[in-house]
């Protein structure tokens, strides 16, 4: 990954989806341990494929 502020920033671009159960008690919800990374993927693979083949892994 590199330096998200250079001019070749656009290049390595990555997007993350990230999910929390609500059913945490609100104190807890907003602590890292219980924000779960569930997907990462390369943006240039999503605008080549679609949204639907990027987000695919994690609907299986």
């Amino acid at each position: 990954v590199n330096n998200p502020l250079g001019t070749q920033a656009g290049i390595h671009k990555l997007e993350a989806v990230y999910f929390s159960l609500p059913c945490i008690p609100p104190e807890f919800q907003s602590k890292l341990e219980n924000i779960i990374l569930s997907l990462l993927f390369c943006d240039s693979d999503r605008v080549e494929f679609g949204n639907r083949t990027a987000f695919l892994p994690l609907l299986n």
